[in-house]
């Protein structure tokens, strides 16, 4: 390809992305530039982290999404607020064939907890919505983020807003507090850690009542 007609090209791309990101109310300098935006690639810190798929996989079976770092992970959780006999799903590579895990499939609107034994790298394949719905439950809710996007908490949440109490995430680098907080009934001098809602994290949201939550 000829060296001005690719700067052309990448000044179109980076126009086009300019206009999406003040659209969407988003500040200009959130990456847009989306070579890749079919895959989640996750960096995943030893221990327990909280995660979830910015797209929609082509497989959702837990078992084959995670085959790449088998034997670097030892468990994977995932709560389920709409059964209210056993809300915690499980599985656990280690297990023998015979013994029926709970926790079968992994999509785009569910949160996770993974458990690794290393920090490990994993890619996951799929294909991307314009925007997902994902159902609120009163009381948890253990959710994804399906989004390229980085966005402030209150953008992020205004589908919902009036209908949730507060909104947790698990940051596994943070050895100091792992725990963020978003609460929105404290008043605006109340310094919160919780500001922004990032793709491939996982999120607590604790619902007031039944509602949807819409993820551009």
């Amino acid at each position: 390809m000829r060296p001005l007609l690719l700067i052309t090209i990448m000044l179109l791309i980076t126009a086009c992305a300019a206009s999406v990101a003040l659209s969407q109310g988003l500040p200009l300098g959130v990456s847009l530039f989306i070579i890749g935006a079919n895959q989640t690639e996750f960096d995943f810190d030893l221990d327990w982290n909280l995660a979830s798929l910015q797209i929609i996989p082509n497989d959702t079976n837990v078992s084959r999404m995670l085959t790449p770092i088998l034997g670097k992970y030892i468990s994977v959780h995932y709560y389920n607020a709409t059964d209210m006999a056993d809300h915690w799903k499980v599985y656990n590579p280690s297990l023998p064939i015979w013994v029926t895990q709970d926790l079968t499939n992994l999509d785009e609107k569910k949160g996770f907890w993974i458990r690794i034994n290393e920090s490990v790298n994993l890619t996951v394949n799929g294909s991307q919505n314009s925007y997902n719905d994902i159902p609120i439950q009163p009381d948890w809710n253990m959710v994804g983020y399906p989004s390229l996007f980085k966005r402030n908490v209150t953008v992020a949440l205004t589908s919902i807003w009036g209908n949730f109490s507060s909104v947790h995430m698990y940051n596994a680098t943070d050895m100091a507090d792992h725990w963020k907080v978003y609460n929105p009934a404290l008043p605006d001098w109340v310094v919160q850690d919780l500001l922004w809602l990032v793709p491939k994290h996982g999120y607590w949201i604790r619902g007031n009542d039944t509602d949807t939550w819409r993820v551009e």
